[in-house]
């Protein structure tokens, strides 16, 4: 299994798909860097991959109002 980070605008469109390697905490490390590198106008998607490509979401980092 490997992680996927997945930046999504407003509009829910994805702006930004960020392969994140196979370690869990530094996937999210990753992608809190990459949500405040975007700022508030976008949200980071942590998604798992499994060996035959099924993708699950895992966390949801920043959001919108």
């Amino acid at each position: 299994m490997h992680y996927r980070l997945i930046s999504r605008n407003e509009q829910n469109e994805v702006v930004k798909s960020t392969e994140a390697g196979d370690d869990f905490m530094a996937a999210v490390s990753q992608g809190a860097h990459l949500r405040h590198e975007l700022n508030a106008a976008y949200q980071v998607d942590l998604i798992s991959v499994t060996h035959d490509g099924e993708e699950h979401k895992l966390a949801q980092l920043g959001g919108f109002a």
